[in-house]
């Protein structure tokens, strides 16, 4: 619990979910393999990033509700915002930041834990710092 923030302080926004895998969400290798026909991959950063999980969202959909929720935050007067969420849709809100494309986002490497800040100033740029590196230390299968 943060000390001195009231609970009505804290808004949780639809938009600002992970991605929707479809019928690949919450199977193991094995059972992902299973698809391995109907999906296509591409290779971002070292990844594989499946682009059409069937009955699941595309990364165009994640960066579109990306967008939507980034223009809610600039929307909103206040001094710091706390975003938190998962990888796939910081990415796209961080490529949305940063001026990056869809794909090329997928290339920025998110660690659990990790905290950036985003500054924009008067003229409407954007600065970015990593305030912390996250942890690192866990494997995705």
């Amino acid at each position: 619990m943060l000390t001195g923030l009231p609970a009505e302080a804290i808004l949780t926004d639809p938009l600002c979910v992970e991605r929707d895998y479809g019928r690949l969400q919450g199977l193991d290798r094995a059972g992902v393999k299973r698809y391995a026909d109907q999906v296509e991959y591409v290779e971002v950063g070292g990844i594989r990033h499946s682009l059409n999980p069937p009955e699941g969202e595309s990364f165009d959909d994640v960066r579109r509700r990306a967008e939507l929720f980034l223009e809610r935050l600039l929307g909103i007067t206040a001094q710091s915002i706390l975003v938190v969420s998962h990888q796939v849709f910081l990415q796209q809100l961080h490529g949305a930041l940063l001026g990056q494309g869809t794909i090329e986002s997928l290339a920025i490497d998110i660690a659990p834990l990790e905290i950036d800040r985003f500054v924009l100033d008067d003229e409407g740029r954007r600065r970015h710092a990593l305030v912390h590196p996250g942890v690192r230390r866990y494997q995705s299968w």
